[in-house]
């Protein structure tokens, strides 16, 4: 990061904001439930359970009568279990009128620990609603939660949100609330790399394998120029209307693909909004994952600025777009190199004798340590990529591409390419 970046993120002045809605505390991940403190749990669960929350959540001592994987949604069968995370299960459902497919997001309310799963869950149904105001809400405590206000902005046309996994329904139980979304596919992670475990000279290793839509990409450059497209037209879209996903990630973006006229097709959709925030209102969460986070908004996290500098910061340093395009960028970043940029063990890309690790990842993920890392690699773009065994940018094709990553990967918010201007790209407008 610049001085004059770190300076500002230090320097910026305090500002009375509005008065925000009890409601609507920091969205927090899975990942981030788990490193919280004791305390830091009572708090999340203190306002969980205040009178402004969803309801009476049940308390440790009035558990549910099954566990979670044993209660149903009515009107919906599962499947099986596409994922879960620290905040609840991913199912695959068929609608018993119609027997037609979804993916439906289970989180339970059944005690204290999952009180920021909760909020999560109610973030992510705003924003659903935001982007698709023809979700339906069920339950009298939630519907006046993710109710739109009266000054809510007109609707976004369907062709803007179609890389958005839509939100259909929203549903509260006694012992759940139900998130019901279109399928997407597979996680761009799960698609791109599968890692194995691995020994050398009787030390535990990793083979990382190259998927078959990651050999195609490094085939035909322009199959991921289509996938970049697409999740740059996600951040327009969200830009839109004030919104930042803040949590943009490979495990975060689904892919489906196959195959018309010989030419592979690909598609995605950008999910999991429970880290998200207003761009006007910005609410950091330590739960986002550090390796795609700015490293400016790392530092803001480090020194626990309070509400009001990060407002002011945001609005002095930031478009709406900055945080997200960051995160974009990397995504981008890890499919040259081939590498996953979290990754911090030592691996092997298979085929291949030479020893790697992510490009972003530290010993600990001490935030401190990846924008270090962060900072270099912004400087040394071309470099880095060069010292891994990813993508051919010497082809002719990929000629633009290292100079639209760096504009991606620019240290200075300000001066981070915007969505508009990344697809008039030279690397992404021409074929």
């Amino acid at each position: 990061m610049s001085r004059a970046s770190v300076v500002a993120v230090r320097h910026a002045a305090p500002l009375i904001s509005a008065p925000r809605p009890a409601l609507k505390p920091r969205p927090q991940s899975g990942s981030a439930v788990r490193r919280q403190t004791p305390q830091q749990l009572r708090q999340l669960a203190a306002k969980a359970r205040s009178p402004s929350s969803l309801g009476s959540l049940p308390g440790p001592s009035k558990r549910p009568p099954t566990a979670p994987e044993g209660r149903l949604l009515a009107g919906y069968a599962k499947i099986k279990k596409l994922g879960t995370g620290g905040f609840g299960t991913v199912w695959e459902v068929a609608e018993a009128a119609t027997d037609a497919r979804y993916a439906l997001k289970q989180i339970p309310k059944d005690d204290a620990l999952t009180s920021s799963a909760v909020v999560s869950a109610i973030v992510e149904a705003r924003v659903g609603k935001k982007l698709f105001p023809q979700t339906v809400v069920v339950g009298d405590h939630l519907g006046s939660l993710v109710a739109p206000s009266a000054a809510s902005e007109a609707a976004t046309a369907p062709e803007a949100t179609r890389y958005i996994a839509q939100l259909y329904r929203v549903v509260e139980t006694k012992h759940d609330i139900w998130l019901l979304f279109e399928q997407g596919g597979d996680t761009l992670h799960n698609a791109l790399f599968e890692i194995k475990g691995d020994f050398h000279q009787g030390s535990r290793t990793y083979k990382i394998v190259h998927r078959p839509l990651y050999l195609a990409m490094r085939e035909n450059v322009c199959i991921l120029k289509a996938l970049l497209r697409q999740l740059i037209g996600s951040v327009q879209t969200l830009g839109e209307h004030h919104l930042v996903h803040a949590d943009i990630k490979p495990d975060n973006i689904l892919v489906s693909h196959d195959i018309l006229n010989g030419k592979m097709q690909v598609r995605t959709k950008l999910i999991d909004f429970g880290s998200a925030f207003s761009s006007r209102s910005p609410r950091l969460s330590s739960a986002t994952t550090p390796e795609y986070v700015p490293p400016d908004i790392l530092e803001l996290l480090r020194i626990k600025q309070n509400a009001n500098h990060v407002k002011v910061y945001f609005e002095e340093h930031c478009a709406p777009h900055a945080f997200d395009m960051w995160s974009v960028g990397c995504v981008f970043l890890e499919i040259a190199c081939g590498v996953p940029i979290w990754f911090s063990f030592k691996s092997r890309v298979e085929g291949t004798a030479q020893w790697v690790t992510g490009l972003m990842s530290a010993q600990g993920r001490r935030p401190d340590k990846i924008a270090q890392r962060q900072l270099y690699v912004a400087e040394n773009v071309e470099k880095c990529i060069r010292a891994f065994p990813g993508m051919n940018i010497d082809s002719k094709r990929w000629t633009h591409g290292v100079a639209l990553l760096q504009r991606m990967l620019d240290v200075s918010p300000t001066q981070r390419i915007s969505p508009l201007e990344a697809l008039a790209h030279p690397f992404l407008y021409q074929a």
